[in-house]
């Protein structure tokens, strides 16, 4: 574990450097996808396939990065998952316009993206208290909005210098500089760290017995709700992507505001993440860093805000950005705490890094249920009928949340 200063702020710099590095070659075709179809003269439904294939990847391979995570390195995973991402982004423009390579090609993209979140998790756990672990983690999704806005500045730039190519191999080229830092930096500051002990703490230091029997009572207990956090991890995909994605369609059908200013809303959004993410530690250590009561409260305001506007249903915008903006920051809150900070709970697992991915997994499943779910309930019932939904699975979340509470002794 590491313990001085400089040696924890070089571990934070490195690992927000990957996930920045990892981001950009996620979303930038993305990003793009406009210029692909226009210059390219490509299907709008086969451009957005290419997106599709990459979502599914990542989603699904969370699993399989999740258990290799706990068997090999942690860092050479990372390494090469950071390889195969770049040898995607640097080749995809060259198998450009076909849309069936384009479209495997990005689906290796996102598996190998997969290989970059749980290995992750395991060697901060390893490498960091728990404190410092706490510090940083949140930071993470910093970076991974500071990526987005990246691209979205620079793409365009690049695009009118060159064509859309050069974006993807300018993100290639970054990714190929980051892996080469990451491997270097990390080889020399965790090269007294044994990862075959920090996957078997069996095999650890013995701490007294006492505290050991603590620490296993204490695993025991978490392990016995992991099957109820996966089901709210679900629940918070589908509400979280539901919001990020409809609310401005909801203002703007509801209370007919003109589509231009859609853009507006879309980028108010993109703030959200990030106050969430300053915000959630500070908001967790008022709870005294238990996270399940800490998600429980977040989801009894979110029911607040979203039954408030339900039976109000006011046909002031204002009103209704002042009751959706806090509501979008809270549901962003409750994912920063089931991916960052719930796998804190499992340290010295064995299985740590599975459980991450696991969680992960769980997320992109309720983001698919997501993205057929609420335009068939605007479609069919209206918008009041989706707040109601959103008021349904803050209640479940929350009571989940308690549940877990009370079966932890939290």
């Amino acid at each position: 574990m590491l313990t001085e200063r400089r040696q924890i702020r070089l571990m934070g710099f490195l690992a927000l450097l990957m996930y920045f590095g990892s981001y950009v070659t996620r979303i930038n075709y993305a990003a793009i996808m406009v210029e692909v179809v226009a210059s390219e003269g490509m299907l709008k439904t086969a451009a957005s396939l290419v997106v599709t294939a990459t979502t599914l990847s990542y989603g699904g391979g969370q699993l399989l990065s999740g258990w290799l995570g706990d068997k090999l390195n942690p860092r050479l995973l990372i390494f090469w998952g950071l390889v195969v991402t770049v040898g995607c982004n640097v080749t995809l423009p060259l198998v450009a316009p076909n849309p069936i390579l384009m479209t495997a090609l990005w689906g290796i993209n996102g598996l190998a993206q997969a290989f970059l979140w749980p290995p992750l998790v395991r060697l901060l756990n390893a490498a960091l208290s728990e404190q410092e672990y706490s510090r940083l983690a949140p930071k993470i999704s910093l970076s991974a909005s500071a990526a987005t806005t990246a691209v979205y500045l620079v793409a365009p730039l690049l695009i009118e210098l060159s064509g859309w190519r050069s974006v993807m191999w300018a993100c290639g080229g970054f990714a190929a500089v980051v892996a080469v830092v990451w491997l270097t930096a990390t080889g020399r500051l965790l090269r007294h760290l044994s990862w075959k002990e920090a996957a078997a703490p069996a095999e650890a230091p013995r701490p007294l017995p006492s505290h050991r029997r603590r620490h296993q009572v204490a695993i025991s207990a978490a392990m016995a709700v992991l099957p109820l956090l996966m089901l709210a991890a679900a629940l918070q995909g589908v509400h979280r992507d539901g919001v990020t994605t409809w609310i401005p369609t909801l203002l703007t059908e509801t209370l007919h505001i003109p589509a231009s200013r859609s853009i507006l809303m879309v980028a108010l959004l993109q703030a959200f993440p990030i106050v969430s993410s300053l915000l959630t530690y500070p908001l967790l250590r008022l709870f005294r860093e238990n996270i399940y009561r800490c998600m429980a409260a977040c989801n009894g305001f979110i029911l607040l805000m979203v039954t408030t506007l339900a039976v109000i249903n006011p046909d002031n915008g204002l009103v209704s950005i002042l009751l959706l903006a806090p509501m979008n920051m809270a549901v962003h809150t409750v994912n920063t705490l089931q991916t960052v900070f719930a796998p804190r709970v499992f340290r010295g697992s064995p299985h740590l890094s599975l459980i991450a991915g696991g969680i992960n997994f769980c997320v992109y499943v309720g983001s698919a249920v997501s993205a057929w779910l609420l335009p068939y309930l605007a479609d069919g019932s209206g918008w009041t009928a989706v707040l109601w939904c959103w008021a349904a699975l803050a209640t479940v979340q929350g009571l989940v949340a308690l549940l877990c509470a009370h079966r932890t002794k939290g």
